[in-house]
């Protein structure tokens, strides 16, 4: 009324639920307010009322049948998506298997007493199957997590010792291959983490910085507490990345352009280790410079 009478707008709209029936119904109508004047002198207002329950009802309809698009395209992607990663899995599978079988084949076929030719098909086929494992395991890790079959059992963990140990592990190759390990984590640290899964996702990180290093390379680890949690940094003096290969880093069997490359890998680590540490309520975040290193930021929620 202010509107029409004092801010001189010729007509006032606006919607408005009334119950109707003995059942007291909503209904949705449009209710029209305008002023009626007789010789320049306001009279009275009129109200109009517009029953709008049609249309509402029209509305969520296409709003339900959009929705229902939405929700078929996406399992459609999901499906795609998934119908390639199986794809590209078997297909990868099938270089170590190949190997496996050609190896066995040849000593099978072997007619003489070569030891060594032996000891080197041996080793062929252990190798070739520990590779296969690896991935089938990888793989495994992958649906479970994506179906929520992987159950974690998630506790208060000391961050230094979890990194310390994984350290101690990858020491000796890291030294064979140059490269130095270093650690800054206070032993006052603790994480909300499932223990094993958590020395999984370490593993990963920090043997990338030592696999992708070069000689006379580093690798540092530190940590620290914030409002938000745990930050836990890796950093390397490695080949670095483009940001181009950075966009595709958690592509699986994407190895960036280092499929060609003396490491070893599938290329389903980080995909695996961002997996895990989002099913423990963390992130990841990777940051790289080529010929300079990479840097991999780790977040993780804290026992408090």
């Amino acid at each position: 009324m202010r509107a029409l009478t004092v801010g001189g707008a010729p007509l006032v709209q606006f919607e408005k639920r009334f119950l109707r029936g003995t059942h007291r119904d909503a209904v949705w109508t449009l209710v029209s307010v305008s002023l009626i004047s007789q010789d320049d002198e306001p009279t009275c207002f009129l109200y109009q009322i517009h029953d709008l329950t049609d249309q509402k009802n029209a509305a969520e309809h296409l709003a339900a049948l959009s929705e229902q698009r939405i929700k078929l395209e996406i399992s459609e992607q999901v499906m795609r998506t998934r119908e390639d990663f199986f794809s590209r899995a078997s297909h990868e599978m099938r270089t170590p298997l190949n190997a496996v079988l050609g190896f066995a084949q040849l000593l099978q076929l072997a007619q003489d007493d070569d030891s060594e030719r032996t000891r080197h098909h041996a080793d062929q086929i252990i190798t070739a199957g520990k590779h296969l494992l690896e991935m089938v395991n990888d793989v495994l890790d992958i649906r479970r997590a994506s179906s929520g079959e992987l159950r974690l059992k998630l506790d208060a963990v000391p961050l230094g010792d979890a990194v310390r140990t994984v350290i101690e592990m990858l020491t000796p190759g890291a030294q064979g291959l140059g490269v130095s390990l270093s650690m800054q984590v206070p032993d006052v640290l603790q994480v909300q983490a499932d223990p094993t899964r958590l020395r999984q996702v370490l593993f990963n990180v920090i043997g990338n910085g030592v696999k992708y290093n070069r000689s006379g390379g580093t690798v540092q680890v530190r940590a620290h507490a914030d409002s938000l949690g745990i930050e836990l940094i890796v950093s390397d003096t490695g080949l670095g990345l483009r940001p181009d290969q950075l966009d595709h880093i958690f592509q699986p069997f994407n190895r960036l352009g280092r499929e060609h490359s003396s490491v070893e890998g599938v290329g389903l680590g980080l995909v695996i280790t961002r997996n895990l540490l989002e099913k423990m309520g963390g992130s990841i975040h990777v940051e790289s410079e080529p010929d300079v290193g990479t840097q991999v930021v780790m977040r993780f929620v804290t026992d408090a």
